[in-house]
């Protein structure tokens, strides 16, 4: 064999080993879980959510073919006097039972005022309140 190709082997031979020694280093370098978190971190675009305040939900009553009754509206920052009583519906034939958050009837509502309702927040993908979610009611009736 020519020198020429002997010293072309040999420095890619070099090479290779000084390639795999940069890897190995990196693979089994030990990390503390500090570490790797804060290089996670580091790497991560973070969001922060701004607070959100007032914002307002609907209660829909589903009578379950008793008499409609229209959506209530709840403003989140408005004063008490400005809640209502749940309301009664009626359905011929039948006497009311109460208000159930589900329709197998098996949540039942436990306040009989509106101001006692707790909303329930409306969130965007990065988890953050972005309002308030509408609230189904189904009548019960026997």
């Amino acid at each position: 064999m020519d020198k020429k190709y002997i010293l072309i082997l040999l420095l890619f031979i070099i090479g290779i080993v000084i390639v795999t020694c940069i890897f190995d280093h990196y693979r089994n370098k030990d990390m503390t879980k500090k570490e790797v978190k804060e290089q996670l971190n580091n790497n991560k675009v973070k969001k922060v959510c701004v607070p959100f305040t007032g914002g307002s939900f609907n209660i829909i009553f589903n009578t379950d073919g008793g008499e409609e009754i229209p959506p209530m509206h709840i403003g989140i920052a408005v004063s008490p006097d400005s809640y209502d009583d749940l309301p009664t519906p009626t359905k011929e034939g039948y006497t009311f039972d109460g208000w159930y958050y589900n329709k197998k009837l098996t949540k039942k509502v436990v306040v009989t005022n509106s101001k006692d309702i707790t909303p329930v927040p409306d969130k965007d993908i990065d988890d953050c309140v972005i309002g308030f979610k509408d609230i189904e009611m189904f009548a019960k009736w026997k």
